[in-house]
């Protein structure tokens, strides 16, 4: 659970930044692999050891490597980015659910909220809408089991 939240930390500062076009033309796109997106997948969830290559597969399986592309998950350079941006909602849902194949809600969180809400909760997140009902309770319910 805490490469998750770290996950979902990194995709909540992203989101804020969202507004900024920090994109730089390139003159030498390189065009992406699936082998290549799977690696930096894994190495973006934490590695194999913290389910990545259970995340990177599932996301995989669920999305193609054109989406991740439109969607800025894979750069124009052929890696996958450092920090999430913003993603449709298409892409945020495949996102949440390989995430949570791999990496289940813990009873703390699925007390607080149910699995559904959480999973829009998520979504909201990494859409951006952090200021909804959804994303501020999934927010706070992830804060209040990380407290203890």
């Amino acid at each position: 659970m805490p490469r998750l939240r770290l996950v979902l930390c990194a995709a909540l500062a992203g989101a804020t930044l969202a507004g900024c076009d920090l994109s730089v033309a390139q003159d030498a796109d390189v065009a992406p692999t699936e082998d290549g997106a799977r690696a930096g997948l894994i190495r973006l969830y934490g590695g194999p050891e913290h389910e990545g290559t259970c995340f990177a597969d599932a996301l995989l399986s669920a999305v193609t490597l054109e989406q991740l592309v439109a969607a800025e998950i894979i750069e124009d350079d052929g890696e996958v980015a450092a920090a999430l941006p913003q993603l449709t909602p298409d892409v945020a849902a495949a996102w949440v659910d390989a995430a949570t194949t791999c990496t289940p809600p813990t009873p703390c969180l699925t007390r607080r909220m149910s699995t559904a809400r959480l999973r829009d909760g998520r979504i909201a997140v990494l859409t951006g809408d952090l200021d909804g009902p959804e994303a501020r309770a999934a927010i706070a319910a992830e804060e209040a089991c990380s407290a203890g």
